[in-house]
């Protein structure tokens, strides 16, 4: 009994001590367990602390750099493209909206099963008509939109029940009235794009001048081009916008005048109804006589301003894909001609300002003149004897222009001819201007067929442009001017905030030796050359041109091709027009600057007159009288040019 009990106390110790190691060994775990999660808990706080010290501190200033960077940005304003208009408040070109349309078949596919099942309920249909739902769905939407959209029913259905597209381009020339009719169906997946569209009012009549843009508003013509940033909308100040974590702006922190519009517009110097007629008349005369091409300038001599500028072939700037690309060049500024005989006023102005020349002048005209292995003739084939200088133009001689102008020494002929702005551009604001073509001074000086040449406009390079802007100096005085086309931009109160930095007037002539010249001309119109383009009661300041084309291949002249013109200063005593008609291979026989530009330029002045009201200087002759001078000119009978 004594042993029993002596055995169960021994295990019992055993037990006991067993526990205790064991519950000694869970404590020391349990010790080992916090004491390692208090370590990682420890580096876990210090791999923290030391990350936030990192962004807080080190890191700071560039995260709050690139943080500012994504949350703002520096944009300018948004404005449409401001409007064209010309002096008198005609618009030329105008910004509507437009609307691109687009459709997903499988919102519209999902909008027929929600209709089907609310009529279903409704017990408006049954469960075996499920299938037709979405064609029926589609049947309608194509009846609804098919007379907006102008196309066919049976092509929207296509396009419209087409689930296996996402988005369908339904059209991409929608305009706000149709874009509310179709608002007004409240058709489900339809998403519309908005943009803006150039609409130009004038069309044809000044797309040579305002030109047009792209389809990304860029401009690709004209003062479209030229002027293509101040036009586009771009507000100079740049200013600060804030945005959200989703990238969109929030209005709070939005400039309050941002999304703001005015009226402003730019004004041109063009008159649209001189430029009509200028337009109708080369368009006439290009189709009465044959011509490859023609073109009629209109310059106001006092400041430099287009009052229009007209060239046919012309183009529509609202159809631009009916044409090719070379109708969009503005001849007339891009590209070079020699300027024959409407080039000698300008010799005779630089002639007597050199003192070298006299008004009173005679000089023998023997009809040919050989200069360097080489024979100069007149244009009539004959010699005109001893003639003024007033018949040198008269009769346009070339001979009696060579003589005048072998009275200047060859190299300061040169220097009079440079200062005067030969070989320079005119600064039009047309994109594309090509600079004048002249001779070096030392091959000028070094062969007298040089001077002779260019004594009767051939053998130096002009646009008819810088032909006009140089015969506007004998027109105002004797200054030089810069032709332009941009006269302000308005805002919305009628004041000019921005005008175009001009060029000052150059004296390039005399004012005597101007107003000499012009009186010569005037006798060109009377009884001269120029009769074609006589207006009885008025007096007109004319010269005729006919000149030999150039080879653009090679070296010398294209046979049989020529360019006639006619340049007019009118009021011829204090002239406000300058008129050029330029005609480019005339087809019709007997084709001179008298009879294919001089009759051009008529219309075109008389147009004038109506327009400013302009009042008869002297009596009109009686109607017979005034017929024979017509038929006179028609027939030939005054000497041709």
């Amino acid at each position: 009994m004594t042993q029993l009990r002596t055995n169960r106390e021994r295990a019992n110790e055993f037990q006991l001590r067993r526990l205790e190691k064991m519950s000694l060994r869970h404590s020391r775990q349990t010790k080992q367990r916090y004491s390692f999660v208090g370590v990682l808990f420890l580096l876990l706080m210090g791999y923290l602390g030391w990350t936030l010290f990192q962004l807080q501190v080190l890191k700071a200033p560039d995260l709050r750099a690139r943080a500012l960077q994504q949350q703002t940005k520096r944009v300018r304003s948004y404005l449409p493209r401001l409007p064209l208009a010309d002096r008198k408040g005609v618009a030329l070109a105008n910004d509507e909206p437009i609307y691109a349309l687009y459709a997903h078949p499988y919102i519209l596919q999902k909008e027929a099963e929600i209709q089907f099942r609310q009529n279903l309920k409704k017990k408006k249909t049954t469960l075996d008509q499920q299938s037709s739902a979405f064609p029926n769905y589609v049947k309608r939407a194509a009846e609804e939109l098919a007379p907006i959209l102008k196309t066919s029913q049976k092509k929207l259905v296509t396009q419209l029940g087409d689930t296996s597209k996402t988005t369908i381009s339904l059209t991409r020339d929608l305009g706000q009235g149709e874009m509310e009719q179709v608002e007004a169906l409240k058709l489900a997946g339809l998403e519309k794009e908005m943009r803006r569209r150039r609409v130009y009012p004038t069309g044809e009549e000044s797309a040579n001048l305002v030109g047009f843009i792209d389809y990304n508003g860029v401009g690709q013509s004209g003062i479209e081009q030229f002027y293509n940033r101040a036009l586009a909308g771009i507000d100079d100040k740049n200013r600060k916008l804030y945005f959200n974590g989703f990238g969109q702006i929030l209005a709070s922190q939005t400039p309050e005048n941002y999304f703001q519009t005015d009226d402003r517009n730019m004004v041109l110097s063009l008159d649209m109804r001189l430029q009509r007629a200028a337009h109708l008349a080369v368009q006439q005369g290009v189709q009465e006589y044959k011509a490859k091409r023609g073109a009629a300038i209109i310059l106001d001599p006092r400041n430099g301003e287009i009052l229009a500028l007209a060239s046919s072939p012309a183009f529509d700037n609202n159809a631009l894909g009916k044409y090719g690309p070379k109708v969009f060049k503005n001849w007339t500024v891009t590209e070079l001609y020699e300027p024959g005989s409407t080039f000698k006023p300008l010799n005779i102005a630089m002639g007597l300002d050199s003192g070298r020349i006299r008004a009173n002048d005679v000089v023998y005209d023997g009809g040919s003149l050989t200069l360097s292995r080489r024979t100069i003739r007149n244009a009539s084939g004959h010699g005109n004897g001893a003639i003024s200088v007033t018949e040198v133009l008269k009769r346009s001689s070339n001979i009696g222009m060579v003589r005048l102008m072998q009275k200047l020494d060859r190299g300061d002929y040169y220097d009079r001819l440079r200062a005067l702005g030969i070989g320079r551009k005119s600064g039009i604001d047309l994109p594309g201007e090509a600079a004048g073509i002249f001779k070096s001074k030392g091959q000028f000086v070094r062969y007298p067929i040089e001077s002779a040449t260019t004594a009767f406009g051939q053998g130096v390079s002009m646009t008819p442009l810088q032909l006009v802007r140089f015969h506007s100096a004998l027109a105002n005085g004797g200054y030089l001017v810069q032709p332009h086309l941009a006269t302000k931009i308005m805002n919305s109160q009628g004041e000019a905030i921005w005008n175009p930095e001009l060029t000052p007037p150059k004296r390039i002539f005399s004012e005597k030796s101007a107003r000499t010249v012009r009186q010569m001309m005037v006798q060109i119109v009377e009884s001269g050359t120029g009769k074609a383009a006589k207006i009885p009661g008025y007096e007109i300041a004319g010269k005729t041109g006919t000149a030999q084309k150039v080879n653009p291949n090679g070296r010398g002249y294209l046979q049989g091709k020529k360019i006639t013109s006619f340049i007019a200063h009118f009021p011829a005593d204090k002239p406000r027009y300058v008129v050029l008609v330029v005609m480019d291979e005339p087809g019709v026989p007997g084709a001179f600057g008298s009879t294919t530009a001089a009759p051009v330029v008529r219309k075109i002045l008389e147009e004038i007159i109506s327009a400013d009201r302009i009042l008869p200087k002297g009596p009109i002759p009686l109607p017979g009288r005034l017929e024979d001078d017509n038929k006179e000119a028609a027939k030939g009978g005054a000497p041709r040019d």
